[in-house]
């Protein structure tokens, strides 16, 4: 016991000494986005974060990001005594996405049996470069949503309502996108609602909790209509093009102009946004029928989750994902990020890691053609928008035949049926 013991205790230490030589190995220079964290950052460092939502960059760009991160920003703040410190360290600030990185790669063991065999697991995401590129080279933070819309998934697999609810309402404070999540997170807590009713009313009471805390700077300030109508009007609709830098659905029909395409124009009376979200729409409603189906079984049966339901949540978790990069308009190239975990995990469960393999070529190769920085030859094959496109066609393509052919069965459908006659 105590060899294993301090394996354990080895094991981590080299965790953490990987996770200071990435920060360390963090690229220097900034993108785009990098400009306006600065800003808020700066804002913090010479007045308050209650009365963040007020500034705006130049008086037009507004400070249009939730609150999770710019509590981030905030704290960051703290270790610089200077603005022109701050500037030179900007940087380091990717390092709290990292850290989801990485706790995203190790919340595996949440769910392995026998975690001493499968030490290497993690490391296999950790190593994967499209994994990393979001975080080290775009400097993005979809990392910290991901990671914690991933755990809200995992702790209702887990059976464990408190930390699933509390996770999903930070990543919904994180970033907007979250919000594709939350019918698969129901979906998997139904279970509970029959087994730990009151926990889960603990979960929602302490989860309205965090969000009290995580709004307190603004509710003091006085900020807090300001907040809403900032996040209202600046996250919704601000780029309200066909795509923005998605290698998507859109791409075949307008090629390389997609991104300059308003989305409002119409098609058989109905416009393109509209034609996305309808799609997006049906693609999860097909992707999360079977898992409402399996859900309400363990909830009548009180069995515990399989490893087979367990493949289920996350191949349904990667197809949603999936469609809304894929058919949705005003699509970034990294809103695809939380799919590549999901298909790690759901590749675990199946033993086959095709699609994982497949969608971190894709994902790569989207986001090194918006970004560009490792110069290389963007006009071979493998960074053709149409290209690109097709691979996460195939994913859907091959996402969906497992999906059908492994989960759309009648048993499920049949023994709920028998369990509402009373059989």
């Amino acid at each position: 016991m105590e060899k294993i013991k301090n394996r354990d205790w080895s094991y981590w230490i080299l965790v953490g000494f990987l996770f200071l030589l990435f920060v360390l190995l963090l690229p220097k220079q900034s993108h785009s986005d990098s400009w306006y964290w600065f800003h808020w950052t700066q804002y913090c460092f010479q007045y308050d974060l209650g009365s963040i939502y007020s500034f705006k960059i130049d008086g037009h760009v507004p400070t249009n990001y939730h609150p999770l991160y710019l509590h981030c920003l905030n704290f960051f703040q703290h270790f610089f005594e200077s603005i022109d410190q701050l500037k030179k360290g900007l940087y380091l600030q990717k390092s709290f996405a990292l850290l989801f990185d990485f706790i995203g790669a190790f919340s595996i063991f949440l769910l392995v049996k026998k975690r001493e065999n499968n030490q290497i697991l993690p490391f296999l995401l950790l190593f994967n470069f499209a994994y990393l590129y979001n975080t080290m080279i775009w400097g993005q933070i979809d990392a910290i949503f991901t990671t914690c819309s991933l755990l809200a998934v995992i702790f209702a697999i887990r059976q464990q309502p408190i930390p699933s609810i509390v996770c999903y309402l930070l990543a919904i404070n994180t970033k907007l996108q979250a919000i594709i999540f939350a019918p698969l997170v129901l979906l998997v807590l139904i279970p509970s609602l029959s087994r730990q009713w009151k926990k889960v009313l603990i979960g929602f009471a302490l989860a309205l909790l965090v969000q009290v805390l995580l709004l307190w700077p603004f509710i003091q300030s006085g900020q807090m209509a300001m907040m809403y109508q900032t996040l209202s009007e600046g996250s919704v609709d601000l780029y309200p093009r066909s795509s923005i830098s998605a290698y998507n659905i859109w791409f075949y029909f307008f090629g390389s102009y997609a991104v300059m395409v308003p989305d409002s124009e119409l098609f058989k009376g109905l416009s393109y946004k509209t034609w996305g979200l309808l799609l997006f729409c049906l693609g999860s409603a097909l992707a999360l029928f079977p898992v409402a189906l399996r859900c309400l079984r363990f909830w009548y049966d009180s069995k515990a989750i399989d490893d087979r339901s367990k493949e289920l949540f996350f191949l349904s978790g990667m197809l949603v994902c999936l469609v809304f990069f894929f058919f949705n308009t005003q699509m970034h190239e990294r809103y695809s990020h939380p799919a590549l975990i999901f298909s790690f995990f759901y590749g675990y469960y199946r033993k086959n890691y095709l699609c994982y393999l497949l969608l971190s070529c894709a994902y790569f190769f989207n986001l090194e053609k918006s970004m560009r920085a490792l110069d290389w030859a963007y006009y071979t094959l493998i960074f053709d928008p149409i290209f690109i496109a097709s691979l996460f066609a195939l994913l859907l393509l091959l996402g969906y035949t497992a999906l059908f052919r492994r989960h759309y069965s009648l048993e499920d459908f049949h023994y709920l049926q028998n369990r509402y006659r009373g059989n």
